[in-house]
């Protein structure tokens, strides 16, 4: 592994932690609706649109 390899992977773990803190943060429904409402979003856009990622 390079450098910038680790220094990637270590940077997305860094930013799924703070996701997961904030997602602690607040009562576990909303967290739940939210994610789903995304889902729901990204499924939407992602049949309209070649490009949606």
């Amino acid at each position: 592994m390079t450098a910038r390899t680790i220094v990637g992977l270590l940077g997305l773990v860094v930013l799924f932690g703070i996701a997961a803190y904030l997602l602690f943060q607040i009562p576990w429904e909303y967290g739940v609706g939210g994610i789903v409402a995304l889902a729901g979003l990204l499924l939407i856009i992602g049949t309209n649109e070649p490009d949606a990622l």
